[in-house]
């Protein structure tokens, strides 16, 4: 429906009680922006972080199947990076702010924010796909995300979605 939110998350994540309510109440407030609790910079434009919960407007995706048989569809990199194609169209044709909740996680023992889930699998997801270890796998997968960026660019160059 227009105008309602949709949040993503991941299948293999036990999130914490609290993750929607806390999309919900800053999505009430303002709309036409995005929401995650972890969002990282990547060439100057923000990337949310669907595991961490992506909170976004519906209406911001009106345009966003044409994107993925345009631009995604054909490049394998993104298909399993869609945290960065989806932050990609809202931030570059929707227009819209994507910002981090991190500062609202709840705190853990040490006073530092701890995480919005509780278990996950992603670490030897991540390693199973790009690398021998988690270091090598992270530095592999920001590698492809700067590719991929840079694919997107010149792909989307004067189209309108």
């Amino acid at each position: 429906e227009k105008n309602s939110l949709v949040i993503l998350a991941d299948d293999d994540h036990f999130y914490e009680d609290y993750m929607i309510e806390k999309l919900f109440y800053f999505y009430s407030k303002a709309p036409n922006n995005a929401y995650s609790f972890f969002v990282y910079p990547l060439e100057n434009f923000p990337v949310a972080q669907g595991a961490d919960g992506f909170a976004i407007n519906t209406n911001h995706l009106i345009g966003i199947k044409n994107f993925y048989e345009q631009v995604v569809k054909d490049y394998k990199e993104l298909f399993l990076n869609d945290d960065l194609w989806i932050s990609y169209f809202l931030y570059f044709f929707k227009k819209n702010k994507i910002l981090s909740l991190q500062k609202h996680l709840k705190k853990n023992n040490d006073g530092k924010p701890s995480l919005i889930y509780k278990t996950h699998i992603v670490a030897s997801g991540l390693i199973s796909t790009y690398g021998k270890d988690l270091i090598e796998a992270v530095k592999k997968r920001d590698q492809i995300a700067v590719e991929s960026f840079n694919y997107m660019q010149k792909k989307t160059k004067g189209l309108n979605f």
